[in-house]
């Protein structure tokens, strides 16, 4: 039996519950949840949720056939179109298919981990129960899987709207697929919120012991919910300080976090990749984004050129894109921000050694600005890049540079 103070430490606070129910509920309802919470604790999801998993995947693969079927009858004179748009859907499935495999499978238990290591991060910084911290990632992630679910149900009423019923059946399945991407990812960038409001405090404790922010008045922080500098060294100075506390012991649990949340979007491939045995999970998001987007080109081109291709299937099709696209750039704005952060983190911790030669402040700000140099808070893909704004520019510079490329193919 395990000891007392370990299940204590395991046991969930009801606010950070809260935090993150409203992607935990749509998940569990779409059956790609990572975790199972149940009586305060964290597990990984059961038997029942695992062939509810399989279930959905069969469901998806026979609605799928219909669009194959509806494609094939539209295309019949044309097979090379046919072919193209085959493999474009195949290779939509094969992603969600790991992506699936990965949540509920591989790495459930990783999730588990990386769950409750977050609150124990916030037990440790003592704002566990920090209603102003809490409640704005709640409402940003509230906000987001309303969106997600205005998404999915446009997407759904759009698919009623096709009179053909192989088109119709198809289209819910990638509807489906759809929307569990954008949960995963829009969680992910969701995650990068809570490690920049951490952040952000940290830095309102090094910037109150500098006496920053003496000019705040408090009688307007009240009314404000976004986490700005003020409202921060507001919270951070009614229960912490900077010498008083360990706040380097804090930086360094939380770029422990961090570092636990890449390994956590990192998945084993099956044996068509054993040379490759771990990549990082956002790659498949890279893989999709760019492989759908040159295929619906090529796709499009073809059956725009061949007149066999309505314009309502080509904007239902082309939302998809425009999504992932929509993706990339919150990820890519997020991560920015949080950039941002640690560089004001960096700046302060060279103010406070330049104000203090000696003493504890000198050596916690020396101890910080150490594991901001030996070990950089950066989200890397597979170490091939860095999430930040100049992969964005690089990655539509990929797609626009291949998307002329198949033009200049197909016009010439």
């Amino acid at each position: 039996m395990l000891p007392t103070e370990y299940l204590s430490e395991d046991i969930l606070e009801e606010i950070y519950i809260k935090t993150f129910a409203p992607f935990h509920y749509v998940q569990f309802i779409f059956g790609t949840s990572r975790v199972d919470i149940r009586h305060n604790f964290a597990t990984v999801p059961s038997v029942l949720q695992r062939i509810s998993s399989i279930v959905w995947a069969i469901v998806v693969f026979v609605l799928l056939q219909f669009f194959r079927i509806h494609h094939l009858a539209i295309f019949n004179e044309f097979y090379g179109i046919y072919v193209l748009y085959t493999v474009t859907v195949t290779f939509y499935y094969i992603l969600f298919i790991i992506n699936l495999i990965h949540v509920r499978f591989i790495n459930s238990k990783a999730s588990q981990i990386f769950f409750v290591r977050l609150q124990k991060l916030d037990r440790f910084m003592n704002i566990h129960k920090n209603k102003k911290i809490n409640s704005f990632l709640y409402e940003s992630n509230v906000l987001t899987v309303m969106f997600t679910c205005i998404v999915f149900i446009a997407m759904l009423c759009s698919s009623t709207y096709y009179k053909k019923d192989s088109f119709e059946y198809g289209h819910l399945g990638l509807t489906y697929m759809t929307s569990i991407f954008l949960l995963e990812w829009l969680y992910c960038a969701n995650i990068l919120i809570y490690f920049f409001l951490r952040v952000r405090f940290i830095n309102s404790i090094m910037a109150n012991y500098l006496k920053l922010n003496e000019n705040t008045k408090t009688t307007m922080l009240k009314a404000i919910h976004f986490p700005t500098k003020d409202l921060m060294a507001h919270l951070a100075s009614l229960t912490h300080e900077f010498e008083a506390d360990t706040v380097d012991v804090y930086v360094k649990m939380l770029f422990d976090a961090f570092t636990l949340f890449q390994e956590n979007y990192k998945f084993q491939v099956s044996y068509i990749l054993l040379n490759i045995l771990l990549n990082l999970r956002i790659l498949i998001f890279f893989c999709q984004f760019i492989g759908m987007s040159l295929f619906y080109f090529q796709f499009t081109i073809l059956a725009l050129q061949n007149n066999t291709l309505a314009w309502d299937e080509l904007i239902s099709q082309s939302t998809i894109i425009v999504l992932e696209l929509n993706v990339l750039i919150i990820m890519c704005f997020r991560y920015e921000i949080l950039n941002t952060e640690l560089k004001e983190m960096k700046r302060l911790c060279v103010k406070i050694l330049s104000n203090n030669l000696e003493g504890l402040a000198r050596k916690k700000a020396k101890h910080i600005l150490k594991i901001l140099e030996e070990s950089p808070l950066v989200f890397s893909v597979y170490d091939m890049w860095h999430m930040n704004a100049g992969t964005l520019i690089n990655m539509i510079n990929i797609v626009t540079s291949m998307a002329v490329a198949i033009l200049q193919f197909a016009l010439l």
